[in-house]
């Protein structure tokens, strides 16, 4: 049933002035796993749980909680003696109050988590080190914990060979192509070897003004712009650097590598985008209202929009193309930046057995899935980790159809995580602060004074982190 968590509250009012990665301290482990098998819906093995009374976290409106919620049932009907209660947060508290209940020795027994907010929790000794439940279940099932998830989403998880997450979503950043757009102008899509210049070229070429004329032209008229060559979200801005042949820090994740003439060089193509009215930056998105950012894409405004794959849902009646974001003049790999979430257990659990029984069957679940769907406008629910469910007609058969959905698997396969460090959600929203005016410039800016900001106040956090 979904209670309220007036115990919590009044602990979440006790520590407001506390931030979310700080007093995190160590907790008795739960004690080793003595887990049977039972078959799952999928036709694998899956831990028979005890019986065991859950909280479970989950981010959403209440509508998600309600559908959520017929999941539950379901799972405690075919479960005797397991109960689970939900515990919801809107996504905006979500990372902040569930690693302050964590950190007080409360907290939900499985965790709904990111891969921003994992890196706190596991090197706080919160999130229980599943690999000894991991290789009975391996054993159990006959298969590899490579084989059943995307191993890329496992990695996200993982600290010297130890999983800490069940992955039940992947998403990788790409480029969204409007193909009638591009059919109306007489251009080929772009291939997966296209480059920053090719790019470039078309999206001035696909920029319009309210005149015809394009980005291209000299009489275009930036003040009176009809449809635009590219929409980004720039909050992926670290695939950007990583296509030029960069990264945003050094290797152990301990200084910033912002000042890279190769990381300069994206981090100014983001803002060159804006400048040359090329991209619907902030600025313009108060010039169309409602159709703004991943909306405009969907109404045929926007010919590339550079997102993930949960654009789906606001695609409208666009026929659409993935590809990968293009190469940098340095870059031998396509950047990609791979999101995931999973289902941490807390350490201090007092049914570790339950909640990995529950864990692992949830991430291949069909029925949560195909709630997912239903509820969905665009009968769309995310792309699944569990590979299984990412292969079952009703994930194919989800949103645009197998066509699309095919294509998610290629663009995972170079698609890499944003930080491991505790500093990750950190570090997300500060380099989004510094660089969101030169980004959004409606002219030609000094880009230069923002990156030397941004550099120093990265190796600032990755240093904190590290030392923490």
């Amino acid at each position: 049933m979904l209670t309220a968590k007036s115990n919590r509250r009044h602990f979440l009012q006790m520590a407001a002035g506390l931030t979310a990665g700080i007093a995190l301290s160590a907790c008795a482990p739960a004690t080793a796993p003595t887990t049977t098998t039972t078959t799952t819906e999928g036709g694998e093995q899956a831990p028979d749980a005890a019986a065991a009374a859950l909280v479970f976290s989950m981010w959403g409106d209440l509508f998600s909680v309600e559908n959520m919620q017929k999941v539950l049932d379901t799972y405690e009907t075919d479960n005797p003696g397991v109960s689970i209660e939900i515990e919801h947060y809107a996504f905006g508290d979500y990372n902040q109050k569930i690693p302050l209940e964590l950190a007080a020795g409360t907290g939900p027994d499985v965790i709904s988590t990111v891969d921003l907010i994992a890196p706190q929790l596991i090197k706080a000794n919160r999130a229980l080190d599943l690999t000894p439940y991991i290789d009975l279940y391996q054993t159990d099932v006959g298969k590899d914990v490579s084989e059943i998830y995307f191993p890329a989403a496992l990695d996200i998880f993982s600290r010297d060979g130890k999983l800490y997450a069940i992955p039940y979503y992947v998403d990788p950043s790409i480029m969204w192509i409007n193909k009638g757009i591009f059919d109306e102008a007489g251009l080929d899509y772009p291939s997966a070897d296209w480059t920053w210049d090719q790019f470039l070229d078309l999206a001035r070429q696909l920029t319009v003004d309210e005149s015809g004329n394009n980005a291209s032209s000299a009489d275009f008229n930036p003040d009176a712009i009809s449809q635009w060559g590219i929409s980004t979200h720039t909050a992926y801005w670290d695939s950007w650097l990583k296509a030029n042949g960069s990264s945003p820090w050094n290797a152990d994740e301990t200084a910033s590598n912002l000042l890279d003439p190769k990381s300069v060089a994206a981090l100014t193509l983001i803002g060159q985008l804006s400048w040359e009215r090329l991209a619907l930056s902030s600025g313009m998105e108060r010039m169309v209202g409602a159709e703004a950012g991943y909306f405009a894409f969907g109404t045929g405004k926007v010919a590339m929009n550079f997102n993930a794959s949960w654009i789906m849902s606001y695609l409208g009646e666009v026929d659409p193309l993935v590809q990968v974001i293009p190469l940098g003049p340095a870059g031998e790999v396509h950047g990609s930046r791979l999101h995931s979430g999973g289902y941490t257990i807390n350490a201090a659990t007092e049914s570790p057995d339950a909640a990995f029984a529950f864990a692992t069957f949830f991430s291949g679940s069909e029925q949560r899935l195909g709630q997912a769907i239903e509820v969905s406008e665009a009968h769309w629910g995310g792309i699944p980790a569990n590979l299984e469910l990412f292969e079952s007609d009703l994930f194919q058969n989800s949103g645009k159809g197998p066509e699309l959905n095919n294509l998610f698997k290629d663009a995972l396969q170079s698609a890499s995580v944003f930080s491991k460090s505790t500093a990750a959600n950190e570090l997300e929203t500060t380099i989004n602060q510094i660089m969101e005016e030169p980004w959004n410039a409606r002219e030609t800016m000094d880009i230069m004074p923002f990156i030397e900001e941004a550099d120093a106040k990265v190796t600032e956090l990755l240093q904190a982190a590290a030392t923490a």
